[in-house]
């Protein structure tokens, strides 16, 4: 072997670019897939160890106090079974929020709670965790809010 080749052996060796003898290769890849369903739609009662209970409309009417800014401020809100202009109404006390001072309307979407403002927009979402107790956050603002009776 001369100088030159073993100069161009170990360039090759060295880059990984040594092609050596072609010897015929098969490569088998075996996959495995698993499914995990997660079910999303009451994951914070879930998490709290909540049941997927939801109140009926009727269990829902009446008066509650609404926590918001962490339990800082607190102000009235009462949710009616009667609808006006076929909608379950809502009216908030004036210590509530901009945001929920605004609120005229209640509905069950699923398994939330929501609350809409003068214009029909939602307001605030929640789901119930127990003891007449419903837990959510605003739209607006995305405050947290606590519902209880």
């Amino acid at each position: 072997m001369n100088y030159t080749h073993l100069m161009a052996g170990i360039f090759l060796a060295a880059t990984g670019m040594f092609a050596g003898p072609l010897v015929a290769q098969t490569t088998t890849t075996t996959t495995t897939t698993t499914t995990i369903t997660v079910n999303v739609d009451n994951l914070l009662g879930q998490l709290l160890g909540v049941t997927d209970y939801t109140p009926s409309r009727s269990e829902i009417a009446g008066d509650y106090v609404l926590f918001e800014d962490g339990g800082n401020r607190e102000c009235d809100l009462s949710l009616s079974n009667q609808k006006s202009f076929g909608k379950y109404s809502a009216k908030a006390g004036v210590q509530c929020s901009g945001d929920m001072f605004m609120s005229k309307s209640w509905a069950l979407m699923g398994e939330e709670l929501v609350i809409k403002n003068h214009m029909g927009k939602i307001s605030a979402r929640l789901v119930y965790i127990g003891d007449d107790a419903w837990h959510g956050f605003s739209v607006g603002n995305g405050e947290e809010i606590i519902l209880a009776r």
